[in-house]
């Protein structure tokens, strides 16, 4: 069953009473055939597949991370970031998924949006098709680093950039591309739309938690095109 995503906006606020801005909430989309996806929808994402690119150490430098995951997505068809401590940050600019690719984020790996340096989305999925991003790892934001003041009136944090700037980045954008499965992940503090679809088709997405802070502005998401019947709590 395929419908308008548009519609697909559940949400909760703070205090766990409903909201319609939907800005914590977590989306879990059955996929009811399966597709050439690459790892198929069938096999396990909680670990990365035996014959992916291992990455196990962050530098505190986003170039360097940016250039060493980016050098890594161009040479091999899976990459996995992992981590051996509870928590480690990759601060980076932005990635760029190509066609028939994996990329695994470990547990406890947070890929970290850097401000004025983010452009357009922490991770692009471009004129692609048969990409996967899985595991539990977080896509993060960084919205608290974006905010040029507090508006008390209104209980509302106001951005440095306007909407549509490209130094307002998604966390995920994936444009013109089809087969995608995004699957486990976590996508929190986005300064603009969390998960962004424009133009695409075939996306799949699987035990995803998208949470944005309430007084932020238009950081719920907006997916828009061509996804399975989803159930959300």
């Amino acid at each position: 069953y395929i419908f308008n995503a548009k519609n697909m906006l559940f949400g909760r606020t703070y205090n766990g009473m409903p909201s319609l801005f939907l800005l914590h909430y977590i989306v879990t989309i059955f996929a009811v055939c399966q597709l050439h996806l690459g790892a198929a929808l069938g096999s396990s994402w909680e670990s990365p597949p035996d014959n992916c690119h291992s990455i196990t150490s962050a530098a505190d430098n986003f170039n360097v991370n940016t250039a060493r995951i980016q050098a890594a997505l161009s040479r091999y068809s899976c990459v996995a970031i992992l981590t051996c401590n509870e928590r480690t940050e990759y601060p980076i600019s932005s990635l760029s998924l190509p066609s028939h690719s994996l990329l695994h984020l470990g547990a406890g790996v947070r890929l970290v949006a850097v401000l004025g340096e983010t452009r357009r989305a922490l991770v692009l999925v471009e004129n692609a098709t048969n990409v996967t991003i899985q595991g539990f790892g977080v896509l993060y934001g960084s919205a608290e680093n974006a905010v040029s003041h507090y508006n008390a009136s209104d209980n509302r944090f106001e951005p440095i950039y306007e909407d549509g700037d490209p130094l307002r980045p998604n966390n995920l954008l994936v444009v013109n591309s089809e087969h995608i499965l995004v699957q486990g992940i976590s996508l929190h503090n986005a300064s603009d739309w969390t998960f962004r679809m424009d133009n695409s088709s075939h996306i799949y997405v699987d035990s995803v938690d998208i949470y944005g802070d309430s007084r932020f502005p238009n950081n719920d998401g907006k997916p828009t095109y061509h996804l399975l019947q989803s159930q959300a709590d």
